[in-house]
């Protein structure tokens, strides 16, 4: 067996085979140094050998060291000890019966005052030798068989009594422990009233209520309706998942899917899942105290979601403000920046032109809107007579457009002389340079609306025009009609004179 060595001397053997590495490669590693100004490249690969070769021989000089250790046996008794192999302990047979385990521990319960620290280590050897002996030992004898009155007798020998009594005897002893048995119900009383526990199931199942899906937990009582029932929809929805025989018709009839709950069972199971935890379990003896802990209870259920609605409430309002801070602060430094952008150009700039023909274009836009959502609720609440004609109804259209028209590109004109004003000022230009502008950009915008005006009323003008002169004919050719049929009814008519011939 090898015997560790000292981590003192392992130190010292280490410090002096580095010292010769050291020693020998230091004119190596010299040359090595010298030759890597020349190149580079050769010096880190001559670096590589070299180290590589270092490491071979600290590994070839540590194995030579390793060889010349001495096998000599260890003095630590204790690591020896370790070393050996552990004895296996026998297997001890069960005792048969209550009063074989009673008198083993009435045999084996008397300690000897004996103190282990005095004895030597030749006497400790010897007793750890022969424990191991006895343990390694295969055979079990079997325990000799013990009367009841010996039991007792071990029992009370090491019981409380004091040395001076006597020993009771078997029926004493029994006495005594039935009229214990007897003291201990009669000290509580208000034990023996109570019903037996039965022991109930508790049991797991995921139901939706409100689009969630959540896990109830219950108390079952065994052999009740309600564990069958349960028990029964588990093996179905177990079958459902597995594809079983009536997968098909769970499926169908929704068997398999979780319980969809209403507000009364959902009030149920919370009032219930209250009792539980604040441990009113006691509550179907008082009606009064249930009724007033039920209606404390939906007291503060409706407390509490009050409150969170109006928690709710108050973030979101929050949310929104903040919201609305940030877009007012985005928008003035939007503004901000713009406005000082265009102060650089002007507005006689080509991006001012751009600008304010844009939005001359959006207001014409705007008004041309406002005409035809106008002129769509005229036609959709005209009532005409029954007489007009189709080219009646059609001007009358037409010149209703006209008027809506008319009233939308003049209030749009006016909302774009206002827009102007607005970009001039967030041009920067000075006031003969923005009047001159503003002037010009006026007379631009009459004359396009003059001009467009003035077209559509010739074009109106004609159409209608030529539609009173259509009307005109029409009426003439009605009355021309009117008249030859009235002379035609106004001619005498002339009677045919029959001659009568005798029927003979």
């Amino acid at each position: 067996m090898l015997c560790p060595r000292s981590s003192s001397d392992s130190r010292e053997e280490k410090l002096e085979m580095l010292q010769k590495w050291v020693n020998m490669d230091v004119p190596a590693i010299a040359m090595a140094t010298a030759k890597e100004a020349a190149s580079s490249a050769q010096a880190r690969r001559t670096r590589g050998q070299l180290a590589e070769q270092t490491w071979e021989e600290m590994q070839k000089q540590e194995a030579e060291e390793a060889k010349k250790w001495v096998r000599r046996p260890c003095s630590d008794l204790l690591f020896r000890t370790l070393q050996q192999p552990q004895p296996t302990k026998a297997k001890i047979a069960p005792a048969k019966n209550c009063l074989a385990v009673v008198a083993q521990i009435a045999k084996y319960g008397q300690v000897k005052d004996t103190d282990d620290n005095s004895l030597s280590i030749r006497e400790l050897k010897k007793r750890s030798r022969e424990d191991a002996g006895q343990t390694t030992s295969s055979v079990v004898r079997p325990q000799p068989r013990v009367s009841k009155s010996n039991i007792l007798a071990e029992v009370v020998k090491f019981s409380n009594l004091s040395t001076g009594d006597a020993q009771p005897s078997t029926a004493e002893m029994k006495r005594k422990v039935r009229f214990s048995k007897e003291e201990l119900t009669a000290q509580s009383p208000e034990t023996s009233g109570l019903p037996k526990l039965m022991r109930t199931v508790q049991v797991e199942e995921s139901v939706k209520f409100a689009g969630e899906t959540l896990t109830v937990t219950r108390q079952l009582l065994p052999g009740t309706a309600e564990e069958r029932q349960f028990l029964l929809s588990q093996k179905r929805r177990q079958s459902a998942k597995l594809g079983g025989k009536f997968a098909a018709l769970d499926n169908l009839l929704g068997t398999g899917k979780d319980k969809v709950l209403n507000t009364v069972e959902k009030s149920d199971l919370d009032w219930q899942r209250h009792q539980q935890e604040a441990g009113l379990q006691d509550l179907s003896r008082d009606p009064q105290a249930g009724y007033i802990e039920r209606s404390e209870f939906l007291r503060r259920a409706n407390l509490r979601a009050s409150e969170a609605i109006r928690d709710a409430a108050r973030a979101a309002a929050r949310k929104v403000q903040m919201a609305q801070a940030e877009v007012a602060r985005v928008q003035k430094h939007r503004d901000r920046v713009l406005s000082e952008g265009r102060q650089e150009v002007g507005i006689w700039s080509s991006f001012g032109v751009q600008d304010v023909r844009r939005s001359f274009w959006n207001a014409w836009q705007s008004g041309k809107d406002f005409a035809a959502q106008c002129t769509f609720y005229n036609v959709l609440f005209a009532v005409g007579a029954r007489d007009e004609s189709l080219y009646i109804m059609i001007f009358r259209l037409v010149m209703q457009y006209v008027v809506n028209l008319t009233l939308g590109l003049i209030g749009a004109f006016c909302y774009f002389l206002y827009n102007m004003y607005l970009l001039i000022v967030s041009y920067g230009s000075s006031v003969l340079s923005g009047v001159a502008f503003f002037l010009l950009a006026t007379v631009a915008g009459l004359s396009m609306l003059t001009t467009y005006l003035g077209g559509m009323y010739a074009v109106v003008a004609g159409g209608g025009a030529m539609i009173i002169q259509q009307a005109a004919r029409h009426a003439a050719l009605e009355m021309s009609k009117q008249d030859a049929l009235q002379q035609i009814d106004d001619k005498p008519v002339k009677k045919q004179v029959v001659q009568r011939r005798c029927p003979v």
